[in-house]
C-alpha cells in the first residue's frame, strides 16, 4: 500500500464567522471526501492558465486517489507541476483540497483502490503493468490505461457550512 503520511491534521484554524470561532471537525470533513461522489480537479497548464476537469476520486487510508489517461491535459499537467486542487461539494459542506499528485504503481495499492471504486462507483477497474484497464471509460478520464493518482494533502478548507457549527476551517497537513 502506498503510504500515506497526512491521515490527520497537524494544526486547525477557525476562520470567525458573525463573530464566532466556530470549527468544523475533521470527522465532519473526512466523512464528506469519503462520500461525496462528485469532484472536480484543478491542475495548471504550461502557459500557466487553470484546467479543471470533473474526476471520479476516493478516499482510502488518508488520502484520495483518483485516475487519467497519461495523454490527458490533466494527466500531462500533473507530470510537469505536481501541485492540484480538488474541491467536492455536500449538503451541508463544501471542501477545497490543496495536495501533490504523484502517480501511484504499486500492485497491492491498485488492488485496494479498484475495490473502493467498484463499491463506490459501480466502475470495476482492473490492475495491468502499473495502471488500470477498464471494459468502459470513465467521464472525462479517457480511455484505459488509466493512471493512478495519490494526493498527499497539503491544506483542506471548508468555506463553511449550512448547519452547525457553520464557521469556516482550515486543516494543515505535513
Amino acid at each position: 500500500m502506498a503510504k500515506s503520511e497526512n491521515k490527520h491534521p497537524v494544526s486547525v484554524h477557525s476562520i470567525a464567522t458573525n463573530g464566532e470561532a466556530a470549527v468544523i471537525s475533521w470527522s465532519d470533513a473526512l466523512a464528506q471526501l469519503e462520500q461525496a461522489r462528485k469532484f472536480w480537479l484543478a491542475t495548471m497548464n504550461t502557459d500557466e492558465t487553470p484546467h479543471v476537469m470533473p474526476i471520479f476520486s476516493v478516499w482510502l487510508d488518508g488520502s484520495l486517489y483518483f485516475t487519467a489517461n497519461p495523454t490527458t491535459r490533466k494527466a500531462q499537467n500533473i507530470v510537469e507541476n505536481p501541485h492540484v486542487v480538488i474541491t467536492t461539494s455536500g449538503e451541508t459542506l463544501d471542501l477545497v483540497v490543496e495536495g501533490e499528485a504523484k502517480k501511484i504503481t504499486d500492485e497491492d495499492t491498485l488492488k485496494q483502490v479498484a475495490k473502493v471504486y467498484a463499491s463506490k462507483y459501480d466502475w470495476h477497474i482492473t490492475p495491468h503493468d502499473g495502471a488500470y484497464d477498464a471494459p468502459y471509460g470513465a467521464p472525462a478520464a479517457g480511455l484505459p490505461p488509466y493512471e493512478l493518482y495519490q494526493v498527499h494533502l497539503k491544506k483542506v478548507i471548508s468555506p463553511g457550512s449550512s448547519a452547525p457549527p457553520y464557521g469556516a476551517t482550515r486543516w494543515l497537513f505535513s
